[in-house]
């Protein structure tokens, strides 16, 4: 049963690697959408509203991407939890390890995507966006914080 769950975790672990390295990619995209609206013209009050109106939606663009991570981070970890409690002794400080970084990971993702908030005019966009941040930080670091305690209690003092 043990190994068999351990089979899944590995296969959905794999598969959020792949969807991260697509988010890593999206994530180049949006910027570059951002960019070319930020060279629109300016010349008319025309040009400028079109200018803005693409920045805006460029900007949330930008934010959606890192924020997808921060909540397929928490996914992960919990993962590592799995891995750390019940899977091969000789890779607990893997899990460990791996939620530390997946905790750093998360946090950074969620600083661009506040960053992009900020200068984001939509309100109950960026007040969605600043709770699915705020819930998908909260699990991320839960899970974290029960790794990095399962893997403390296997190690030697």
């Amino acid at each position: 049963e043990v190994q068999e769950e351990m089979v899944q975790t590995l296969e959905r672990s794999r598969a959020l690697s792949k969807e991260f390295l697509d988010l890593a990619m999206k994530d180049c995209d949006a910027f570059d959408r951002f960019m070319e609206a930020l060279a629109l013209p300016r010349d008319s009050e025309q040009d400028r509203e079109t200018r803005k109106r693409s920045m805006q939606e460029a900007l949330k663009g930008s934010t959606l991407v890192p924020m997808r991570m921060v909540e397929l981070a928490g996914e992960l970890a919990e993962y590592c939890l799995a891995v750390a409690s019940r899977g091969n002794p000789n890779a607990i400080t893997d899990a460990g390890v791996s939620a530390l970084l997946i905790g750093a990971a998360s946090r950074g993702a969620s600083m661009n995507a506040r960053i992009n908030l900020a200068s984001i005019e939509d309100g109950p966009f960026v007040e969605e966006s600043l709770r699915r941040l705020d819930a998908a930080l909260e699990r991320t670091g839960t899970a974290v914080d029960k790794v990095l305690a399962e893997v403390s209690t296997k190690l030697p003092r």
